[in-house]
């Protein structure tokens, strides 16, 4: 995949370096072809991994084996990156004010929490089926 991106942007001599665009072009073009390879190399059989193409064609967004709350986490974690520093400090703030038990309870609801959205099964080491 690589090389196909070098042939659109070829160099203009051996010791130039690669164009900027090849450059990315090339690593999103290599890492969509791994990722795409492994759909085949983790399915069972060739007709799932054909059903799993075909949900990514045709954009869906079921998320079989993820519970809901996981992707709603990973979106409010995102989203909490561009939080003004000085919320941080006032959360922490706060949260230091509370009595023991209180902050004792919080942390207990945030590993619960935790606890219940892993509660899907374990998916067996790539691996173990070879």
């Amino acid at each position: 995949m690589n090389h196909a991106a070098e042939a659109l942007w070829p160099r203009r001599g051996k010791q130039s370096p690669k164009h900027l665009l090849a450059r990315i072009a090339g690593i999103v073009l290599t890492f969509h072809f791994v990722c795409l390879t492994w759909i085949f190399f983790r399915c069972d059989s060739t007709p799932q991994a054909l059903e799993i193409l075909a949900g990514i064609a045709r954009g869906s967004t079921e998320l079989i084996n993820i519970p809901w709350p996981v992707p709603v986490l990973i979106a409010l974690a995102l989203a909490a990156q561009w939080l003004p520093t000085k919320w941080y400090e006032r959360a922490e703030t706060w949260f230091a004010a509370w009595p023991a038990t209180a902050q004792a309870a919080a942390l207990s609801g945030v590993a619960l929490l935790i606890a219940w959205t892993s509660r899907t099964a374990v998916t067996q080491f790539i691996y173990f089926k070879f």
